[in-house]
Order: C-alpha cells, then sequence, then structure tokens
C-alpha cells in the first residue's frame, strides 16, 4: 500500500535527509529504504504505527490518555526500538497459535 507514497515523494523530489510529515505519515530515510509511523490520540486513547525499514510492523493501542501524551508517545516509541533491538533471533514460523486466547 505505502510504495505507491514513495514513488509519489520521490517523484517530487522530496529530500528524505530528515524526518518530514507526508500525507499524515511520519517518514524518515533509514539505510535504502523508509520508517513509515503514525501517531496519535483522543480523549481516552493513544495509539502507534511504526512500518520499519527492516520490515518489522508494529502497532500498540491504549485505552488511555496520559496528560503529556506527545512525550508518551515518544517514550513508547523508543521503547519499542529498543525492544526490538534486544531480539537475538525471530522464530520462522507463526507463533499465534502458542499463545492462550489467539484461536
Amino acid at each position: 500500500m505505502l510504495s505507491w507514497i514513495v514513488l509519489l515523494l520521490l517523484r517530487m523530489g522530496t529530500p528524505f535527509s530528515a524526518a518530514h510529515s507526508s500525507m499524515g505519515w511520519k517518514v524518515r530515510a533509514a539505510g535504502n529504504d523508509f520508517n513509515w509511523g503514525h501517531s496519535g490520540s483522543l480523549d481516552g486513547t493513544t495509539t502507534i504505527m511504526i512500518r520499519a525499514y527492516n520490515g518489522l510492523d508494529r502497532v500498540a493501542l491504549f485505552n488511555t490518555r496520559p496528560k503529556n501524551s506527545d512525550g508518551f508517545s515518544g517514550e513508547l516509541d523508543g521503547a519499542l526500538w529498543q525492544a526490538v533491538g534486544q531480539v537475538a533471533k525471530w522464530p520462522s514460523d507463526d507463533q499465534f497459535d502458542s499463545f492462550r486466547g489467539c484461536h
């Protein structure tokens, strides 16, 4: 879905040296690809979604909105990147059946 956005932005000559907003997405160059993300909050909710250059996607949804929701989103983003960095080896098979309640 996002590949057409990348092509559009490249055709527009958009510089990717720094993070910028593109059609509602925060876009940052990473290696030969891009990180795409979006976060936001409404009263009672906070969300973040990241599509990373390395093929790992992550989404977090909360049923609360802290007073400092921008700070919370930044801390959450950093914590998710840190957690991904600590995984030595990702499973090669589907793990959903091993979790209770996911059938």
